[in-house]
C-alpha cells in the first residue's frame, strides 16, 4: 500500500491578451493552497496577422513568457500540470514548430481548446462556490472572443463563444488610440448586433449575471477608483466611464485610480463589448466572479487526479 503524497498542480491558461501561470499545492486530506500566481501580457491576438498567421514577434514574446513560467514550474516542482490555448491559438495556422517549441520548454503538452471548451471552464470557475440553483449568466471577455454561458447553480445549460475581444475591438475601433463617441458608439452597436444574432440568448432569463476575466475586474477596479463599491458593475456606470475616456481624448492619457497600466490599452475595445452585452441583453448590474477559466482548469485537473487510482508498486 502506498501513502498518498502531496502534489503540486500547475496550470497554465494561454489567452489572447495575457498568459498566466497558476500554481498550487494539493495536500493528501484534501486543502488546496495557491503557492503562486504569475501573469505576462504577451498581446498574442495582436499578432495574429490578416491571413491567420502569427507572427515571429508575437510568438517571440510568448516563447520567453512560457520560460519564465517553465522557470518557475521546475522551482515549485510541479507534479502535474494542465495548458491550455484559447481563441488566437485556435485561430492562428500554422503554428506547429511554435507548439512543438511550447511543449519542448513546458513539458507538457499543449490543449488547444474549442470556444464551447472554453465556456464550460469558464462556467464551472466562476460557480465553484454556488449554493443556489437560480438561472444566471456567466460573461467572460477575453483578448480575442468572449464567452456567454447561461446555466442554474452550477449546472451549465447552454454556452457559447463569440469572435471578439477587448484586443480585437481595440485595433477595429480605436486604431489610432483616439477615444471619441462615434467609435464607441460603432464598437457598442457591433458587439450588441452580434449578441443578438443568438436566439438562446436574446430570449434567455436570467436572475443573477456573473462577471469573469482581466477586463470586468479592470472595471470593477475603476468603478471602484470613482467612488462605488467593488465587485459589481452597473449599467449607468460604464456609461459614465465612456464620459472619462472621452474627456481623456486619446488611449496614451487613460489614468484611473486602481487600473494596471496593462489594461489601459485594451480597456475601450472591452469597454464596447461589455455595454454591447448589457444592452442586447437588457442587464442593468453585473457581479464579479470569484472564478473563471483558470480555477475551472484547476478543479478539472484535480478531479482527474482524485478520479485516477493510483499506481500500484510490487
Amino acid at each position: 500500500m502506498t501513502m498518498e503524497k502531496l502534489k503540486v498542480l500547475g496550470t497554465v491558461d494561454l489567452g489572447s491578451n495575457s498568459f498566466h501561470l497558476r500554481i498550487d499545492k494539493l495536500y493528501p486530506h484534501g486543502r488546496i493552497q495557491c503557492v503562486l500566481r504569475q501573469k505576462e501580457k504577451v498581446q498574442l491576438r495582436s499578432g495574429l496577422t490578416p491571413d491567420d498567421t502569427l507572427s515571429e514577434a508575437a510568438q517571440t514574446r510568448a516563447l520567453e513568457c512560457l520560460r519564465v513560467f517553465a522557470a518557475s514550474m521546475k522551482a515549485h516542482q510541479v507534479t502535474h500540470s494542465k495548458i491550455i490555448g484559447t481563441y488566437t491559438l485556435r485561430a492562428a495556422k500554422d503554428l506547429d514548430h511554435f507548439l512543438k517549441t511550447a511543449e519542448d520548454i513546458l513539458g507538457t503538452p499543449i490543449e488547444i481548446i474549442s470556444g464551447e471548451e472554453e465556456a464550460r471552464l469558464i462556467y464551472l470557475g466562476a460557480t465553484l462556490k454556488s449554493k443556489d440553483q437560480i438561472p444566471q449568466l456567466v460573461v467572460d471577455i477575453g483578448g480575442g472572443s468572449t464567452e456567454l454561458i447561461l446555466g442554474h447553480g452550477k449546472r451549465l445549460d447552454y454556452g457559447v463563444s463569440f469572435p471578439m475581444g477587448c484586443v480585437s475591438f481595440q485595433e477595429r475601433f480605436f486604431p489610432e488610440g483616439f477615444l471619441d463617441l462615434a467609435s464607441f458608439e460603432s464598437g457598442i452597436h457591433a458587439a450588441k448586433q452580434l449578441i443578438l444574432k443568438d436566439a438562446d440568448l436574446r430570449h434567455a432569463q436570467f436572475q443573477r449575471v456573473l462577471g469573469s476575466s482581466g477586463t470586468l475586474q479592470a472595471l470593477c477596479h475603476i468603478v471602484h477608483g470613482l467612488g462605488d463599491t467593488y465587485g459589481t458593475i452597473k449599467r449607468t456606470q460604464l456609461h459614465d466611464i465612456i464620459t472619462h475616456l472621452i474627456g481623456m481624448h486619446s488611449v496614451s492619457n487613460i489614468r484611473f485610480e486602481g487600473l494596471r497600466a496593462d489594461r489601459e490599452s485594451v480597456l475601450a475595445g472591452g469597454l464596447c463589448i461589455i455595454i454591447g452585452i448589457f444592452e442586447a441583453l437588457h442587464i442593468q448590474t453585473l457581479k464579479l466572479s470569484e472564478g473563471g477559466v483558470r480555477e475551472g482548469m484547476l478543479a478539472e485537473l484535480i478531479a482527474t487526479l482524485r478520479h485516477t487510482p493510483p499506481k500500484r508498486t510490487p
